[in-house]
This record gives C-alpha cells, structure tokens and sequence, in this order.
C-alpha cells in the first residue's frame, strides 16, 4: 500500500515539473510578452560619416 502512495506522489510530482517545463518554455518564445530582447540580425548603416556597424544591438522596454 506505501509503496503504490509513494508512487502516485512521484507520479505527481514528475507531471506538475513536466508542466512547468512545457509552459516557461512557451512564455519565452511568444512574442507580446515583454521581455529585453537581443536584435540578432546585422544592422548596416552607410552613411558619410562612416558609422560603425552594429551586429547585435539590445532594445529597451520602456
């Protein structure tokens, strides 16, 4: 009987940790949440003045 207990609450435990693991994942990737996020494309800009290129560039959230 204790052991069939000790093995529901396993159960239990390893679909809650299954849960928490499917679901921040998916909080991540949506994209209307706000988080900081890192611009990954090359942003080139010519211009006179020569300005440097900016490879990765970090947005604020304001």
């Amino acid at each position: 009987m204790k052991t069939q207990q000790k093995s529901t609450f396993i159960k239990s435990i390893a679909i809650l940790f299954i849960l928490i693991f499917v679901l921040i994942p998916l909080a991540e990737i949506t994209t209307h949440l706000e988080y900081n996020t890192i611009s990954y494309y090359a942003k080139q800009t010519i211009c006179a003045m020569d300005y440097p290129f900016e490879v990765l560039s970090f947005k604020e959230i304001k």
